[in-house]
């Protein structure tokens, strides 16, 4: 199980690393926010998926 949910996030992460990238090489306007926006959301959602997932460590 974590193997799958560490490819998936890897995945996801990638996904909104694409996403920064899209939006640096498109006109200025509202798609080039929409995409940088969406790229902070994966990148947020490839870190909140394991905790959630897996839960906080209870040290």
């Amino acid at each position: 199980m974590r193997w799958i949910l560490t490819i998936l996030c890897l995945a996801v992460f990638a996904a909104g690393l694409y996403c920064f990238g899209l939006a640096f090489h498109e006109d200025q306007g509202a798609g080039s926010l929409l995409l940088f926006l969406a790229g902070i959301g994966l990148s947020c959602l490839a870190f909140f998926l394991p905790w959630q997932v897996f839960g906080h460590s209870r040290k």
